[in-house]
């Protein structure tokens, strides 16, 4: 088990843990890895999800520990099947277990452009 701790002062000790990883080695760290776990950021999940990893994503909550709620995100994504949601750490070793066997689904991009486009002629 590997772990980007951030600035996490919590100390690991049953993973390898370093505070932060330069963009590729992170890159390489998720292709090596059989589960991806995540916050609820879509920059992480973005790239693993386009990676082929199989993720579980612990979304942080407004004030409690970040500025934003990543709840939405993470649930929206859950129900389209790309990631599985971790919303109490105690589920978190069955989930990981269950994302094992599990057969994701990449994340659909749209068109912003077309979206863009269609509401500004909207607009004439």
């Amino acid at each position: 088990m590997f772990v980007q701790s951030g600035n996490a002062t919590y100390e690991f000790h049953y993973a390898k843990a370093v505070p932060f990883l330069c963009h590729d080695e992170m890159i390489r760290k998720m292709q090596e890895s059989s589960v991806v776990i995540v916050h609820g950021g879509w920059g992480s999940i973005s790239e693993a999800s386009d990676l082929g990893c199989k993720i579980v994503a612990i979304p942080r909550l407004r004030g409690k520990e970040h500025n934003h709620d990543q709840w939405q995100l993470v649930k929206a994504l859950e129900q389209s099947n790309v990631l599985f949601c971790c919303d109490d750490e105690q589920d978190l070793p069955a989930l990981v277990e269950k994302a094992r066997s599990h057969e994701f689904s990449p994340i659909q991009y749209g068109d912003a452009s077309k979206i863009i486009n269609d509401f500004i002629a909207g607009m004439k």
